[in-house]
Formats: C-alpha cells, structure tokens, sequence
C-alpha cells in the first residue's frame, strides 16, 4: 500500500475530510497507522464530525506517516508552511499531487476559505462521542484521541499499561465484562489530572510496593465508582500501596468500590468535601480510609473489615469531617484512630465489632481552644483489649461522648455491651454507673438503630 510521508518539526495539524463512514470509524477506533508510528511522548487529539465524515487530527511528533491511498479525503498541513493534499481513488496509485505548497503568512486566506467550505459541507457536531478500546490497543492513546466530554468504553481484557487523565473524559469499562488494568508493579497506574473526571467498572491492579491504583493531586469532581482496587498483591499480607490516593483533590466522590491489598483503602490528604460511601474494604486492607489534615469529607456507610485500623484521621487540620454508619469490623488495632491533634469531627452511627479497640485516642484535641471529637449513637461490640483506649489525659474530657452539643434530637451517647447500669426512668438511657466505660454519661440501654432514608 502506497504511503506519503509528511514530514515537519513541531505541531502538525490535519483537516481530515472522507465520504468514506468506514474510513474514519476505522482511524477513530482503532487508530489505523496512527497507532503503529506514533512515538510514545506523541499527543493525538481527534474531534469527530458531523455524519462520521470528517475530523481533526493535531499530531505532536516531528514525523508522521499516514496510508491516503484510497481514502477519497482532503489533507491540510498547518505548520510553517501550508501543505494541501487532494486524494481521489481516480488518481495513479504512485504519487500522490501535490496541489499547494505556501507559506502560511502569505495565504492565510486560503486556509480559511477552505475551512469554510469544510465547515459548511460537514457541520461539526460538538457532541460527546464514545470512543471504543479493544484488548490489545492502548487506553492511553483512546485518552489523546478524546475530546472533552468523550466517554472511552474499554471491551473485556487485562490491558497491562500505566496512563494519565488529563481532559475530562469518562473511563469505563464494558457491562458485564471483566476489564483489568495491570501495573505490574511500576507504580502509579491511573493519574488524574484533570477535573470531571469518571472511572468506573474496573479491575486496578498491581501498582506494586509504594504505588497508588489511582492517584489523583490537585483535582475537583472525581468520581470514582464500581471498581475492584487491589493496588498492591505482589506484598501479600503487608501491602504497601494506597487504593485511591487524593492529594489536594476536593468534591471526589469514592462510591460502591471493593479495596483489596492496599496500605490504605482510600488516603486523603490536604483535601476537603470528598464522600467515601458504600465501599467494601476487605482482605488484606491494612487501612481502610486515612484522613490527614483533611477537613469536610464524609465517610458514610463503608464495610471495613479485617485490617489493621478501619478508619484512621491525623493532623491538627484533620477537623469538621463525618464517619456515619460504618461496620468496623475485625481490626487488629482499632477501629478508629485518632491523633495528632485531630478535633470537631463527628462519629456517629457507627458499630464497632470484634475490634482489638474500638476506639483509639492518641493526642486527639488535646487542646481547650480546639472544637471537641463527638461520638454519639455508635455500637461498641465485643472489644478484645478495650472500647475505648486514650494515652493522653485530656483526651478524655476534651472529646464529648454524646449529642447533647449538637442540640439535635434527644440527648444520647453510644450503646456499650459491657455496660451494667439500669434505665430507671425507661427513656432507653442508662442512669445508674456512670460514667459508662467511663467516658459516656448518657450510655444507650439499646443499640441505635438508624433511620433508612428513600435512597440509601
């Protein structure tokens, strides 16, 4: 098949026109030649046309190959010079005439009134296209082909690449399809750079020993959802990796995960207004949520079982953030720990089971000035060494066991199964042996139980 070669330094820029729908399917989906001589540090852009009949191609390498032969399209050069190419089936598979060659400042003007006939002949939709990935072909590539606003459907395979995010696109793998992205151990393996950015219906794997399954700095509006995060199975029982790792990302949203073989499930850190809601933390999750000098988020409603500490909050900014009904379960140290002058932050709701501790106070306040952690409403179940474990002094009367603060509903602390004082006014708060445990002076006679709201 008869190539012309195109050869310039710096950005190239093609007007690709064909009345040839399978044409340009073909480059958008599977790349065609681009795929195959593209260098790596190449950046591919396509926006798709009205009628699948024309597109744009910015191609940021110093040499491209393209097989025209047969394409019936139009091929425009914007660099230092303006290169126009006319194919037609009709001419000579040899040569392809060349029909202009002009400098750029001098004929602005052609340029344009070929854009404008372009332009009236295929209208350009704008809309949001898909852009499908097939086991074999690189997601990274799907991601420069994308415009913002594309949605990159990625078919059923283990696909072994490491890429960035760095417009907003939705990455999703196919219905019903076991979709892997493995790492194989050389770090971080989805990057997100980009704000508005989805990932769902996903294996992410094996990011190896200090690397994150997604790792996203600096972000707004993440959404990341439905996915099986394992960031670390090559360290077996001590992994060393981080599930989803939010640095300086605000407004996420970590919803309906499974987190397997991660240091940490989800760490936050430096970021506020995140929402880590009905995830499964299972098997090997050493941590399941780390929150440092992080403020405003909401743990809510997680299943976090058999690591080391269900939910971990750090650092004098670690304030204002809600852990709600959450099952911690199975902890070899806690359920929750809390340190390092964390403050104002809300537990509730919650059920401590079968943990080491239920809770783990380390220097958490520790400070009159500072707002006090509030614990009302949970579960303290069957603790192995204690419910409530404090090493400072003030840690105790500085944080407040109850919702009598808050102002809010009925007066009432947690329900604490070792508890043995009696109801004597039959309001379901205790009122004999207080302090119960002895940090509650309104203990629950009964477990709450929580309201389902519509929805949930």
């Amino acid at each position: 098949m008869k190539c012309e070669q195109l050869s310039r330094q710096g950005v190239n820029i093609f007007l690709i026109v064909s009345e040839r729908s399978h044409f340009l399917k073909g480059l958008l989906s599977s790349q065609l030649v681009l795929k195959q001589y593209l260098s790596k540090s190449s950046v591919c852009r396509v926006k798709k046309g009205y009628a699948v009949r024309a597109a744009v191609v910015v191609v940021a390498c110093p040499r491209v190959f393209l097989d025209i032969r047969g394409s019936g399209m139009v091929l425009l050069f914007l660099g230092k010079h303006l290169l126009v190419h006319f194919v037609s089936d009709r001419w000579s598979a040899g040569t392809v005439p060349i029909m202009a060659r002009l400098r750029l400042s001098r004929y602005l003007i052609i340029l344009l009134l070929l854009m404008s006939f372009v332009m009236i002949s295929f209208p350009f939709s704008g809309r949001a296209v898909t852009i499908v990935v097939h086991e074999g072909e690189s997601i990274q590539l799907a991601i420069n082909l994308a415009s913002p606003g594309d949605t990159i459907l990625v078919s059923n395979g283990t696909y072994h690449e490491r890429f960035t995010i760095n417009k907003t696109v939705h990455l999703t793998g196919a219905t019903g399809a076991t979709v892997i992205i493995d790492g194989q151990t050389q770090g971080p393996i989805i990057n997100v750079v980009s704000d508005h950015v989805s990932i769902a219906g996903f294996t992410v794997q094996n990011a190896g020993p200090g690397g994150q399954a997604i790792h996203a700095a600096g972000v707004t509006y993440l959404n990341v959802t439905n996915n099986i995060i394992m960031s670390d199975i090559s360290s077996g029982s001590r992994p060393l990796g981080a599930g989803v790792d939010l640095y300086r990302s605000n407004f996420t949203l970590v919803d309906k995960n499974v987190f397997s073989y991660n240091l940490y499930g989800v760490n936050i850190t430096s970021s506020s207004h995140n929402r880590v809601t009905n995830n499964m933390m299972r098997s090997n999750d050493l941590i399941g949520v780390e929150l440092v000098d992080s403020s405003q988020n909401l743990v809510f409603q997680n299943n976090l079982a058999s690591g080391e500490e269900g939910v971990d909050m750090n650092g004098a900014l670690t304030s204002l953030n809600n852990v709600t009904r959450n099952l911690l379960r199975g902890m070899s140290i806690a359920g929750v720990f809390m340190g390092y002058f964390a403050n104002g932050n809300i537990l509730n709701e919650n059920t401590f089971q079968l943990n080491h501790i239920g809770v783990d106070l380390q220097n958490a306040t520790g400070n009159p000035s500072a707002p006090p952690n509030i614990f009302y409403h949970n579960s303290f179940l069957r603790s192995g060494f204690r419910h409530v474990n404090h090493v400072v002094a003030s840690d105790l009367p500085l944080n407040y066991w109850d919702n009598a603060s808050l102002t809010v509903g009925a007066t009432g602390g947690n329900y604490w199964d070792d508890y043995a004082g009696v109801d004597t006014n039959y309001d379901g708060i205790g009122n004999t042996r207080l302090p119960a445990v002895p940090v509650d002076h309104y203990p629950l006679i009964r477990q709450f139980l929580a309201v389902t709201f519509a929805g949930e």
